[in-house]
Formats: structure tokens, sequence, C-alpha cells
């Protein structure tokens, strides 16, 4: 009898670990919340404005400063681009809003102090 519990356990066992690994396959994602242009800019009208996000939108690009260094703003992590749509995730964009987002690039230097500039343009609010 011992023999046949064996088996039945490991029947059991091996139902088992293929229930947990269907259940890894089927595990729920986080949606990010992602908002075109203008309505991201209605939601936080205190935080930033629809061409300052335009604007931040067109510096994320990297780019050639005066001294030939490659420089960009680190925005691109914050846009969502689907064809010709552009969606801006909200919780990276507070992310980046308070620093934690950096980007990589050559000089880190000359990256904190455009993402500086920017930052003390949001902060000051709609021109």
């Amino acid at each position: 009898m011992n023999v046949k519990n064996d088996s039945s356990q490991r029947l059991l066992q091996d139902d088992i670990d293929a229930r947990q690994a269907e259940n890894v396959l089927h595990d729920p994602i986080t949606i990010p919340l992602l908002y075109r242009v203008a309505p991201f800019a209605e939601k936080h009208p205190n935080v930033i404005s629809q061409s300052g996000i335009r604007n931040l939108i067109n510096e994320s690009k990297p780019h050639l400063n005066a001294a030939g260094e490659v420089v960009t703003n680190g925005f691109d992590q914050v846009v969502v681009r689907q064809g010709r749509k552009i969606l801006i995730d909200e919780s990276a964009f507070f992310r980046w809003l308070l620093g934690e987002g950096k980007a990589p690039s050559v000089n880190n230097r000359q990256i904190d102090q455009t993402t500086a500039k920017s930052k003390r343009k949001l902060l000051r609010g709609r021109r």
C-alpha cells in the first residue's frame, strides 16, 4: 500500500506544481496610467502645462550641445509612443520629476544641469 500512496502523492504533487506553473504564467501585470498630453496637463495644471510637456518631449531626444557633448533630459523614460500617439506614464513622470529617473549619457554632469533647468521650469508653473 505504501507504493500506491507514494505514487498518489507524487501525482498530487505534480498536479500542484502544474497549477502553480500555470498561475505564474497568468499573473496579472501592473498597467501604468497613460495619458495623452492634453489630458495629462489638464489633470495636473499646477505641475505642468501642455506646452511644457511638449517642450520636454522635444528635449528628451539626445542631441549635441555647444561644447559637443551628448545631452538629454531623460524624459524619454516617461514617454510611451504608439504610432503617432504620445502617451505620458503618470508614475514615471513623477519619478522623473523627483529625480529618480536620470538618463545615462557620456556627460552626467551636463545631464544633471539640463534636468535641473527643466525641473526648475516645471516647478515655476505655466509661462
